[in-house]
C-alpha cells in the first residue's frame, strides 16, 4: 500500500522525526511504499492536507506528542474533508497515553498504543487484506459507535530485529545541519536510539508509558552498523543518543566506547543524556577517548527538597561530583533545570541559582514544570486545579523552545514564575554563548548563522522587549537561519 506518514510540526528545530522513520522502515520491510510528510511551520493544515492527498495514499499515519495533538487533529480533519474513506491512524506518545480521547474524534479511525513498528505493520496488513481488527494487538478503533481496544502487544524484546530508521526518506540537509549538539559545532548529525525504557520514576516524564520501566539494549555492534551506514549515506560526523539514560549500564557503554575507537568510526563526535548518579571518573575517561563531547544532565533543582518532590532520586552532592568529574575528563556538561515544581518556593529557586553559579555548566536550559498526560505531575496539577488554561490548550505546549508562558503556576503567580525563569536564564545565557566561541572554526560558523539569520534580529529584539529574555534574540536568528538551510538538499 501507499502509506503517508505525517509529522505535524509545531517547532522549527530540525529534529529528525525518528519515530516515523522507524515506522517507515518497518513498513518498507513489508513491501509498502512510504512517504514522510513533515509539515512546514508556515503551511496551513488545509494546504498541507491537499499536498498529502495529491500523493494518493491508501492509509495515513500521524505521530503525535501532546503538543502536536491539536495540530495533528486539524490535519486529519482536512484529510477527511478531501476523502472520508481513507483510514487515518494516530500513534506516538499522546495517543498511547490518551487513546480514548484520541479515537473519539470523528477524523481518527485507529490509534496505535505503544511501540509502533510491529503494531502498524500488522494494522496495515489487516486493512489491506480486510482481516479481523481484533487480531491486531494494541490498537483502538470504532465499531457501531463503540470504542474498542484490543489486547496489548508486548514490548519488542530484541531491538536488533527492528530495521534502521528510514533516513533515506529525508532529502533536506535541514535535518542534519549544524548547530545540533548544544554548544558543540559539528558538520552533520543523526539522532540514534540505542536503548528503550527507563527504570527511574521522575514525576514529569511519560517515557515509561511507551517504552516501559525495564531498559532494553540494542547490541553495540548493531548500533555501530547504523552509524556506519549513516556515515556512508549522509557523511555524518556526529551522533546524539536520545536514550532516556545512556549511562545506566556501564559495561554496555564501555563496549560502545571500544567500538567508537575503531578506524572506520574514529573522529565521530557524540553526546548523550546521562544521570549524575551513573557516571564514574573511569567511564568518563573512556567516553572522552571514544569521542564523547558532551553529557546532558538533569540537574532540575538546587534544592534537595524539590528534587525529592520530583522523585529524581539524586542528591545535590552527586550533581556537584558528576559535573566536576565530567569537566576533569574534558567533556562538556549540559544542565537541564526545571522551575515551577508544585511546592517550590522562591528560596528553592535561589538555591538553583546558586548551584548553577557553582557548577558553571557549559550549556543550560531552563524549563517550566510541564504536566504532560501520563505523568504523576499531570495528576498533581489536576488535583490542585492549577492549569493556567482550562481546558488545557495543547497546541500552546512546545517540546523544545517553549512558549513564553507556563502551562501551570503553583505557589507563584504566572508573572512571578516568568520572572524567576528569566532570572535563571539570564544568569547562564552568556556562558551558553561563550561555549560557541571555543575555536576559530566555531567562531566562523557562528558568523555564518548570523549572516543567514540576520533578518531574525528584528523579531528577536521585539520578543526580548516582551519577555526580558536575551535568549529570545538567538531563537529568532536561528529560525531564519534554518529557513535558509531548507533550500539545501541531499541528492
Amino acid at each position: 500500500m501507499r502509506v503517508a506518514l505525517i509529522n505535524p510540526r509545531n517547532i522549527d528545530t530540525p529534529n529528525h522525526p525518528l519515530g516515523l522513520l522507524y515506522i517507515a522502515a518497518a513498513l518498507e520491510k513489508e513491501g509498502h511504499i512510504i512517504k514522510i510528510f513533515d509539515q512546514e511551520m508556515d503551511i496551513t493544515p488545509a494546504k498541507f492536507a491537499k499536498e498529502i492527498m495529491m500523493w494518493m495514499p491508501e492509509i495515513v499515519g500521524l505521530t503525535s506528542t501532546t503538543p502536536q495533538f491539536e495540530l495533528g487533529l486539524k490535519i486529519a480533519s482536512e484529510i477527511k474533508l478531501l476523502s472520508n474513506t481513507i483510514p487515518v491512524v494516530f500513534g506516538g506518545a499522546h495517543p498511547s497515553v490518551c487513546p480514548a480521547e484520541v479515537i473519539a474524534n470523528d477524523s481518527v479511525d485507529f490509534v496505535v498504543i505503544g511501540e509502533g513498528e510491529n503494531i502498524m505493520a500488522n494494522l496495515c496488513r489487516c486493512v489491506q487484506n480486510g482481516g479481523d481488527l481484533n487480531n491486531v494487538k494494541s490498537i483502538g478503533y470504532k465499531k457501531s459507535g463503540q470504542l474498542i481496544f484490543t489486547q496489548r502487544e508486548p514490548l519488542i524484546e530484541n531491538l536488533d530485529t527492528i530495521p534502521f530508521p528510514a533516513r533515506h526518506l529525508l532529502s533536506s540537509y535541514w535535518y542534519f545541519a549544524p548547530p545540533r549538539i548544544r554548544g558543540v559545532w559539528t558538520k552533520s548529525l543523526i539522532t540514534v536510539m540505542a536503548s528503550r525504557g527507563c527504570p527511574y520514576r521522575c514525576i514529569w516524564c511519560s517515557s515509561h508509558t511507551i517504552f516501559g520501566r525495564k531498559v532494553r539494549f540494542r547490541s553495540p555492534a548493531n548500533i555501530m552498523e547504523e552509524i556506519l551506514q549513516a556515515r556512508k549515506d549522509f557523511n555524518i560526523d556526529s551522533v546524539y543518543f536520545v536514550d532516556d539514560t545512556f549511562t545506566v549500564n556501564i559495561q554496555w557503554v564501555e563496549t560502545i566506547c571500544e567500538l567508537f575507537k575503531k578506524r572506520e568510526l574514529k573522529g565521530i563526535k557524540w553526546a548523550c543524556q546521562a544521570r549524575v548518579n551513573t557516571v564514574t571518573a573511569a567511564i568518563l575517561k573512556k567516553m572522552k577517548a571514544a569521542g564523547c563531547v558532551q553529557l546532558d544532565f538533569g540537574v532540575e533543582s538546587g534544592s534537595q527538597r524539590v528534587l525529592n518532590i520530583l522523585k529524581k532520586d539524586i542528591t545535590i552532592e552527586q550533581t556537584k561530583l558528576a559535573f566536576r568529574r565530567t569537566k576533569e575528563a574534558g567533556i562538556k556538561a549540559f544542565a537541564s533545570v526545571i522551575v515551577g515544581t508544585p511546592g517550590e518556593t522562591k528560596e528553592d529557586v535561589m538555591m538553583t541559582y546558586q548551584l548553577l553559579k557553582e557548577l558553571k555548566p557549559d550549556y543550560t536550559e531552563i524549563f517550566y514544570a510541564t504536566p504532560y498526560p501520563g505523568t504523576r505531575l499531570y495528576e498533581i496539577a489536576n488535583e490542585l486545579k492549577v492549569f493556567n488554561n482550562n481546558p488545557i490548550v495543547y497546541d500552546n505546549w512546545y517540546v523544545s523552545k517553549q512558549i513564553d508562558n507556563p502551562v501551570m503556576s503553583v505557589g507563584f503567580s504566572k508573572n512571578e514564575l516568568i520572572k524567576l525563569r528569566s532570572m535563571l536564564e539570564n544568569q547562564v545565557i552568556w556562558r551558553n554563548y561563550l561555549t560557541l566561541f571555543g575555536d576559530l572554526t566555531s567562531i566562523l560558523r557562528v558568523f555564518q548563522i548570523l549572516n543567514l539569520g540576520f533578518l531574525g534580529l528584528f523579531n528577536g529584539f521585539k520578543r526580548f522587549i516582551s519577555t526580558g529574555k536575551i535568549d529570545s534574540i538567538s531563537v529568532e536568528v536561528l529560525r531564519y537561519y534554518r529557513k535558509k538551510t531548507k533550500s539545501l538538499f541531499y541528492k
